[in-house]
Parts: C-alpha cells; sequence; structure tokens
C-alpha cells in the first residue's frame, strides 16, 4: 500500500489560549501549562462531512484522481454529522457529483478511526482491488465539550484530514487491542438506543464525558507492552524507527509516551499544542505536517502509536515512499 497523496482541512476559526482560558474562567498560563495548548481551530457552522471533503478534494487534487477513479471511500469520523447515515455517505455527497455511485465505509474507532483505515485499506488491495481508495478522517469536537468540563473542554480542536492509497508499494504491519471494561472511562452516553430522549436521556448525556487519571493509568499500565510486542512479533527496534508520529491525545500522554517506549522529540511529530486533540484527525494531521514540512523523508520508517475509546489499542508500522 502507498499514500499517494496527503491533505488536511482546518476551520478558519481559531481560539488561542488567552480565549480558552476566559471561557472557563481561569488564566491563560493554566491553559498552557495545565492543558498544554497554545491554540485551536473551532468550527463554527463547519460539519464533520463538510470539512472531510474539503481534505479530500485537495488531496484526490495532489494525487491526480477525480473521485469517479476511486474504488472506496472510507470514513474514520467519530463525531459524525448525525446517528444515520453514517459520515461516509454523508462525505459523499459533499465531495460532489463525480463521487456518486462509488462504494462509502464508515470505520468506526474514534481516535483510531485512520490506522484502522489503513488496515482494511490493505485488506481490500489484499483481496484484490486495483483502484484506489480515499480515507477520510473528520472530527468536529467542540460540539460535545462544555466550558464546565474543565478537562474536556480544553484538549480539543476540530480539523479533518484526507489520505489517497494505491494498492502497491511497501507492506503494512498494524495490530490491535481493545479493553471493553473501561468503556465508561471515555465516553458520550447519549445518541444511541441505552441513553435517548425517549427514555430519558438528560442534556449532560450529550456530551462528551471521560475520567482523565483513571483513563491514563489503564493506558500507561497496558500500552507499553502492546507497543513492545508489536514491535518485536515484527522484529523492529525502536532505533530502527525514523518517526513517531502518536495520537495527539494530551500533553502528558505523548510526552508519557515518548518517554516510556524511547523516543525522544527530535524523532516524534508534536502538534498538540497548535491543534489539541483532533480525535480521528489527529494522527493524518500530523502525519501530513511531517510530510509537508519536510521532516518525514521518502525511505523512512514511521510509528503510529493510538489509544482511544473503548479502550482500544492500535499501532501501525509504514514506510512512507
Amino acid at each position: 500500500m502507498r499514500l499517494l497523496a496527503t491533505a488536511t482541512a482546518l476551520p478558519p476559526t481559531t481560539e488561542s489560549a488567552e480565549e480558552i482560558a476566559k471561557a472557563i474562567g481561569k488564566s491563560h498560563a493554566w491553559v498552557r501549562e495545565r492543558a498544554g495548548v497554545v491554540r485551536r481551530h473551532t468550527a463554527t457552522r463547519e460539519t464533520a462531512s463538510q470539512l472531510g471533503a474539503q481534505a479530500a478534494v485537495q488531496a484526490l487534487g495532489k494525487a491526480g484522481f477525480e473521485a469517479a477513479d476511486l474504488g472506496w471511500i472510507f470514513c474514520g469520523s467519530a463525531t459524525s454529522d448525525q446517528s444515520i447515515p453514517g459520515n461516509a455517505a454523508l462525505l459523499q455527497t459533499e465531495i460532489g457529483k463525480s463521487a456518486r455511485g462509488i462504494p462509502c465505509l464508515d470505520v468506526g474507532m474514534t481516535c483510531l478511526g485512520f490506522v484502522a483505515g489503513l488496515h482494511v485499506a490493505e485488506q481490500f488491495f489484499r483481496g484484490g482491488l486495483r483502484k484506489p481508495i480515499l480515507l477520510v478522517c473528520s472530527d468536529i469536537a467542540s460540539v460535545g465539550t462544555h466550558p464546565k468540563r474543565l478537562q474536556e473542554y480544553c484538549l480539543f480542536g476540530d480539523g479533518a484530514a484526507a489520505v489517497v492509497l494505491s494498492p502497491d508499494g511497501p507492506p503494512l504491519h498494524a495490530a490491535f487491542q481493545t479493553f471493553g471494561q473501561f468503556s465508561e472511562l471515555c465516553e458520550l452516553p447519549a445518541g444511541g438506543s441505552r441513553k435517548h430522549p425517549s427514555r430519558g436521556a438528560k442534556p449532560d448525556d450529550f456530551l462528551f464525558h471521560m475520567d482523565g487519571p483513571k483513563l491514563f493509568r489503564a493506558v500507561v499500565d497496558r500500552f507499553p507492552q502492546f507497543l513492545s510486542h508489536f514491535l518485536a512479533e515484527h522484529e523492529t527496534r525502536v532505533e530502527d524507527i525514523d518517526w513517531l508520529v502518536p495520537h495527539q491525545a494530551s500533553r502528558h500522554a505523548i510526552d508519557s509516551l515518548s518517554n516510556q517506549v524511547g523516543f525522544g522529540t527530535d524523532r516524534r511529530i508534536d502538534i498538540f499544542s497548535t491543534h489539541g486533540n483532533q480525535v480521528s484527525a489527529s494522527i493524518p494531521t500530523a502525519l501530513h505536517l511531517g510530510i509537508q514540512s519536510g521532516r518525514i523523508l521518502s525511505g523512512q520508517r514511521i510509528l503510529l502509536a493510538v489509544t482511544s475509546a473503548g479502550v482500544s489499542f492500535g499501532a501501525a508500522l509504514l514506510e512512507h515512499t
């Protein structure tokens, strides 16, 4: 599998640490030090499918394709425009007439949407698909947070990223684990059949909930071992990897993972301070910026490392070509 092109799209509206601080009644120093966010992009009227389509059109243009040339459209959004249909179909509509008729698939693993999408795409290519796949991850996390929930409100930013994949190039190695017993530590409870307006759901149930300390402990006790086993299985040492692209979960999470696994700041792509946690769009946005800036070069090996709601882990080894 080969990444033919990458692109991103961001809402034009930005919030500085000072503006975030004003909304929550804290100092801008508190936001910078405790949350680690200097600025972030926040959607006002944009939807996840609209933002995703902007990134998709850019990526297709860079790759030299029309949407009609695609074999599939994959969408990894965690914050879909609506419950039904999934965002992949809505994304197709936003891309335009040339995308009509192209089959669409939603890859729903929240922050793991991009890595899961890469893995599914490679399986399609191994199964004989010869046309390119468009993988789009787009999230508007700001609609699910509230200033009174300081921990969640300060962390998230909005954005989208897209990649065009072709059925050639070096292999992708990926692995996943899920520990469902920790699901309640990171959730948006309402919107499904369990907590619904007709079943007494409250307004607060429609906001994102996270128990940061317990979630961090659940991850830190398991994720390093998961990554170590993954690398050993593929006979890869940390020294063999040129770049770590971690999920931009939080300042603390990025630093902790890097230190535990053995990556210094000179070998990781870190965009958290300027983008926040963009959920599924975090990894592909960081990957795009790493390539665009000239830091990630052709032939270099990249480790994508992600934790998500579920609680799920994911990792992928790929070579940039």
